[in-house]
């Protein structure tokens, strides 16, 4: 059994690896332990009580003295945690505290850490993610520490953190140069191993959002080599599932559903509800293409049970347009009319763009499937006028919504269909059925 003394030599290098200006630790490096240490407590999910435990493994009575760096990395991981729990109150509570904090002594560290916690914003209300990643450069910059390395860390996670706020809303384009000027910003720093590896994560998953499927999967790929390096077998979940994004994208639908799989054997709900909520998610997406409806059911009610417990609303609001589109699949188009109107009202509410389009399109559907055309012909001025970037830059999807005014109002339910299935990927898995 090691002893208490070594465990707290261990803890020490803990905390300098996670200094962004501590030199590189050879034993953090090559001790497996240590590296799960410096994960959880990036993350936060480790805390000064857990050295209590190393006491009763080494059969004490009192718990160990923390070393000094340690206490100062909690006080800071506290300050961060502070920062992102007014995040969520509002952009006016979000201001007194970053105003307040900015004077404090060690304010980059402590920005540097809250642009990372600031992560489970996107699953919750995307748009705080981008506005306390807007309000956090300016806090840095009227700091006046600007040129200290921790706030050029902090500065370039606060890009990373955009990317994911601006890719959820579905503006992908300005989530992919986010993300990449996030990463250069992080390579010119020197950053650590991980933020790195975030930061590809990141800017594979905004590459994917704009077609560039070949430079998302070399970022993911890279990303995913550089988390098995640090142990991070959760992120390395992460990617395992945006990885089969790519792969469905690009028509591999039994690599994506493996992907998925693997995914979820890595992801644990009770840590990283949001992804896990979005890899069910888009696994029942591909069941549904697939015309697997009540394996698709069952996985989109688990993301949704989940999603809604952890308090995801914005992979709700998500998860509940999918339902949509399974409605129509199973027929029940009085069912997707009521609720797909007052899904539609929240994501405009809630500023949810893309998902709006897509509930807009269901309902368009469900109408028309109910001869109600009237209502269809006000959706489709909607659809046509306020297209999102998957549609407006790609050809295929033009023609296809332009195609929505053209011949008999009773031809409009197989145009309406056709669309949303070519949006979803169900062309693809026709063609490769045909194939």
């Amino acid at each position: 059994m090691p002893s208490v003394e070594r465990h707290l030599g261990e803890l020490d290098l803990l905390a300098l690896a996670l200094d962004p200006c501590a030199p590189p630790s050879g034993h953090a490096e090559s001790c497996p332990g240590c590296r799960a240490r410096i994960a959880g407590l990036a993350a936060g999910r480790e805390h000064l009580s857990d050295l209590e435990s190393l006491a009763t493994l080494a059969g004490d009575a009192e718990p160990p003295i923390a070393p000094a760096s340690l206490h100062r990395l909690g006080r800071t991981l506290e300050e961060a945690e502070t920062l992102v729990r007014a995040a969520e109150d509002g952009e006016e509570a979000l201001v007194l505290a970053l105003a307040e904090a900015a004077g404090r002594k060690g304010f980059p560290e402590i920005a540097l850490q809250a642009a990372q916690l600031a992560s489970r914003l996107t699953f919750r209300n995307p748009k705080r993610a981008v506005a306390f990643a807007s309000r956090l450069r300016e806090a840095i910059s009227a700091s006046e520490s600007e040129a200290e390395s921790p706030s050029r860390l902090a500065v370039a996670a606060s890009w990373v953190l955009e990317s994911q706020g601006l890719l959820y809303i579905g503006e992908s384009g300005d989530a992919a140069r986010s993300a990449l000027r996030g990463l250069a910003a992080l390579e010119g720093a020197g950053a650590p191993l991980l933020l790195l590896s975030h930061a590809r994560y990141y800017a594979g998953s905004a590459l994917w959002g704009e077609s560039r499927y070949e430079d998302s999967l070399r970022f993911l790929s890279e990303a995913c080599d550089g988390f098995a390096r640090d142990g991070q077998d959760a992120w390395i979940g992460r990617t395992e599932a945006a990885i089969g994004l790519v792969h469905f994208s690009e028509a591999r639908f039994l690599q994506a559903l493996r992907s998925f799989d693997a995914a979820l054997e890595r992801l644990d709900p009770a840590v990283d509800p949001g992804p896990v909520a979005s890899t069910q998610q888009n696994r029942a997406g591909i069941l549904m293409n697939l015309g697997r409806l009540a394996e698709a059911r069952a996985a989109f009610g688990s993301a949704l049970e989940l999603a809604l417990r952890a308090g995801l609303g914005a992979s709700a609001t998500a998860i509940r347009v999918n339902l949509l589109n399974l409605g129509l699949d199973e027929g029940s188009y009085e069912e997707v009319r009521a609720r797909g109107a007052k899904l539609v009202a929240h994501c405009d509410r809630e500023g949810l763009a893309v998902d709006a389009y897509y509930a807009r399109l269901a309902l368009a559907e469900a109408h028309a499937a109910l001869g109600s055309y009237g209502a269809v012909r006000t959706l489709v001025e909607a659809l046509r006028g306020d297209a999102i970037p998957e549609v407006r830059d790609d050809p295929d999807a033009t023609a296809l919504l332009g195609r929505l005014d053209a011949g008999d109002s009773d031809e409009v339910v197989g145009r309406l269909r056709r669309l949303r299935h070519y949006l979803a990927g169900r062309d693809r898995v026709e063609a490769a059925r045909r194939a």
